[in-house]
């Protein structure tokens, strides 16, 4: 029984690290063909006929190292001025975030709209707060530490002429201070997003740039973990398409020290099965492309590190009771782990393949943490999670005050 439980196990990790990128990628040539034929709409982006109005939408929390840049920078996207408002929602911030905005802001003539709550709500509350407060027929969503090209508003909104887009994402680029492991880890996902985006749909948007249609917004369950993943693949969920435009490109200017990193991969670990519990409509039959999507990438990496897990058990069991091979079998097993763990402890002076191999493993045990985590109910709606694990300072949508900048 540990036999074939250990190669079920196999099977599943296999396919899902090999086996589905590979048929991702035939998936995705197949569409990119019949585009070139005209068989199946272009991606590509029309010229804009007629300019839609657009609310573009910056939560901040204690940002004060980018907030002076993310303010230029929004000021600095070509879109005309009389069709976009700019609003920076300012989340608790204590530290100079709230000044450095209203001083740069004065000193520029920056046209931005500041809303200030006193107490960290999360972002999730803010988004709640806010969006229902925008009047604009597109919503877009951006980073405050994220940097957009100059032609990225424009270029994303362009995708909104084709009456079945709801949701539009731009692509991601990581500071170039990232380790090699992360840089190498990012090209693959982008990879990966793109080749889902022509098979059917990207599986969740890049939180540093997407937009939706204002329409389609709904309100998020005060204790979402992956906003950027429920908001636009609820609205897929729903029968919108889904845009991937990697010429809409965001920078990220913070580089996340290792203990960051590993907390936000904890986080992202318990969003995904929390994702995966709520969005069970993507794997609908009856929408073939995007439930192979669905189960194959998103929904099977909420559950790999239970998965592995179980390999790891039964690897254990067959040890004891089948021999010389299946000692050896789990004595690589072991070697890998603490090769994995050496990695982990010795960033930039290992092997790069051990740099690459420990970055992986390691992101499996953060999932499997958040996922625990959220089974148990330990799980937290603000944006840092707290020592107790609950949701921080819940106010009503009362407690702002808003400031305006003119030109």
């Amino acid at each position: 029984m540990a036999a074939i439980i250990l190669v079920s196990c196999a099977v599943v990790v296999l396919y899902h690290h090999i086996g589905y990128p590979m048929l991702l990628r035939w998936f995705a040539e197949r569409a990119r063909q019949r585009s070139w034929s005209g068989s199946v709409p272009s991606s590509l982006p029309a010229p804009i006929s007629n300019f839609p109005t657009v609310a573009l939408l910056v939560p901040a929390h204690n940002e004060e190292r980018y907030i002076r840049r993310k303010a230029i920078n929004c000021s600095e996207l070509g879109y005309p001025s009389e069709k976009l408002t700019v609003t920076m929602a300012l989340d608790g911030c204590k530290d100079s975030t709230e000044d450095i905005l209203r001083k740069v802001i004065i000193e520029l003539k920056i046209d931005i709209q500041t809303i200030v709550f006193r107490e960290n709500q999360g972002k999730v509350s803010v988004l709640n707060a806010v969006i229902p407060q925008l009047e604009a027929e597109i919503i877009a969503l951006s980073d405050a530490s994220a940097i957009l090209d100059a032609d990225a508003l424009k270029r994303a909104v362009s995708h909104f002429d084709d009456p079945k887009v709801g949701v539009v994402c731009g692509t991601y680029v990581m500071p170039a201070s990232s380790s090699a492991a992360e840089l190498a880890y990012w090209r693959y996902q982008v990879g990966i997003k793109a080749d889902e985006a022509l098979a059917a749909a990207p599986m969740g948007a890049h939180g540093a740039f997407y937009l939706f249609r204002r329409v389609l917004w709904k309100p998020l369950e005060a204790d979402t973990i992956n906003d950027d993943f429920i908001l636009p693949m609820r609205i897929v969920a729903e029968g919108w398409n889904a845009v991937y435009d990697r010429r809409v490109v965001a920078t990220e200017l913070e580089a996340a020290n290792s203990r960051q990193g590993f907390r936000r991969r904890i986080r992202i670990g318990a969003g995904n099965l929390q994702q995966t519990l709520r969005l069970w409509r993507l794997a609908d039959l009856r929408r073939p492309a995007l439930a192979f999507i669905f189960i194959s990438g998103k929904a099977l990496r909420s559950v790999m590190p239970f998965i592995l897990l179980v390999a790891f058990a039964a690897s254990v069991s067959l040890a004891f009771t089948d021999g010389l091979a299946a000692r050896l079998f789990l004595a690589a097993e072991v070697a890998v782990s603490l090769l994995c763990l050496v990695g982990a402890a010795l960033p930039h002076k290992v092997p790069r393949v051990v740099d690459l191999l420990s970055y992986w493993a390691m992101g499996y045990v953060a999932s499997g943490l958040g996922a625990l985590l959220l089974l148990s109910g330990r799980t937290s709606a603000a944006w840092q999670v707290s020592k107790a694990g609950r949701v921080q300072n819940p106010h009503s949508n009362e407690a702002f005050n808003e400031t305006k900048g003119g030109k």
